[in-house]
């Protein structure tokens, strides 16, 4: 059984979808994740990708994130985070869409969506391409923090862009990522650094 780890709603529980697929986040994994993160999930808006249970979006909603936006191509996934936000009483704050990660993120860019804070839980052996597919659409705030997890034997690159890989730890078979942003110079910045 998974349950909120921390904030408003500590203790309660999160429902798991009914799919053999599905590799939910571990509680210990979870708890490192937002121990690495501190206190900057308060206020931010939050992209939870190929969501599953919806675990990582809902913790930090319970962390006190603004909004979290919920995807993943399930409809039993999909079905399970809409069930999560409403007993949680989160339905006001998180949204759940039933798309493939490229469509969903083309989406969101056509929606002028922006987040600060990004969870890639890719299947193993995507979480390359999908740290590349995010970094290519222009949904990214300034400083945007992009936390990858992945198998062990997979090696994710020092920089995608302008993300920059900033921690690493590893847990069993599953490591972590952490990305950050740094916004691009403006022209007139890089015009007074050059002089």
């Amino acid at each position: 059984m998974m349950r909120v780890i921390a904030g408003s709603r500590k203790g309660r529980r999160i429902k798991m979808p009914k799919a053999r697929y599905v590799r939910p986040t571990l509680d210990k994994v979870r708890e490192a994740i937002f121990d690495i993160l501190n206190r900057s999930v308060a206020g931010r808006r939050v992209l939870d990708l190929y969501a599953g249970s919806g675990s990582l979006g809902i913790e930090a909603i319970s962390r006190g994130a603004k909004i979290a936006i919920f995807i993943d191509n399930s409809p039993t996934c999909i079905k399970t985070i809409r069930e999560n936000l409403e007993n949680l009483g989160f339905k006001e704050k998180g949204k759940a869409i039933r798309l493939d990660a490229g469509k969903a993120l083309r989406y969101l860019e056509q929606r002028r969506e922006r987040f600060d804070l990004v969870f890639i839980d890719p299947p193993y052996g995507e979480a390359r391409k999908s740290l590349r597919q995010v970094v290519s659409f222009d949904i990214l705030l300034p400083y945007c923090v992009v936390v990858v997890e992945h198998y062990k034997k997979e090696v994710l690159p020092k920089k995608v862009v302008s993300l920059g890989l900033r921690k690493e730890a590893r847990y069993g078979d599953t490591c972590l990522a952490f990305y950050q942003m740094k916004p691009r110079l403006t022209e007139r910045s890089e015009r007074k650094s050059d002089s």
